[in-house]
């Protein structure tokens, strides 16, 4: 109710009910609603400048601002999902049509010898936004980058047969 008098408490939340004053509670919401945002909800919203290369009803790309290789580019959903796992799968299925869809332009457009697609998911993956998206970097050869990938291998065969009956079972 606009104009009521009550205690304001800091963690107070319009979406939970009670009464607020619009001139004041509201905009103290709006801004905490703000900076609740993720850096890729700020770009869709315009709200952060982003060179964008690619955009639809759904789905937004554009270029990282600290690519691996020079056209490094991000595709993400305009909503919100993480993580990959609570990402609808038509959401998916679009982001990498047009992951796919970068992946050619870089190379026929940058001479990109190569692609890497990558989705890093969950932190201990490396993910830093909290918002499910796809890197579509250009690599060249002699491009001077390289994976930390070490290989490494199971213990015996049984091992690997162990943890892919545990991956089965959790497909059922």
């Amino acid at each position: 109710m606009a104009g009521a008098h009550f205690s304001f408490s800091k963690d107070w939340n319009p979406l939970h009910g009670g009464a607020f004053s619009v001139s004041r509670d509201w905009k103290i919401f709006l801004f905490r609603y703000h900076n609740r945002m993720n850096i890729f909800e700020k770009i869709v919203n315009r709200e952060i400048p982003a060179a964008i290369v690619y955009e639809d009803e759904d789905i937004l790309a554009f270029m990282d601002i600290g690519p691996i290789i020079k056209g490094h580019t991000l595709v993400i959903p305009k909503t919100c999902y993480d993580p990959i796992t609570e990402t609808p799968d038509d959401v998916l299925a679009g982001l990498i049509r047009v992951a796919k869809r970068i992946a050619a332009a870089q190379m026929n457009e940058l001479g990109a010898d190569g692609v890497n697609i990558i989705q890093n998911n969950g932190t201990a993956a490396g993910q830093e936004v909290p918002h499910i998206h796809f890197h579509v970097i250009p690599r060249f050869e002699g491009d001077g980058h390289h994976w930390n990938w070490n290989a490494k291998s199971y213990d015996d065969p049984e091992e690997m047969e162990r943890l892919a009956e545990k991956i089965k079972k959790g497909l059922e």
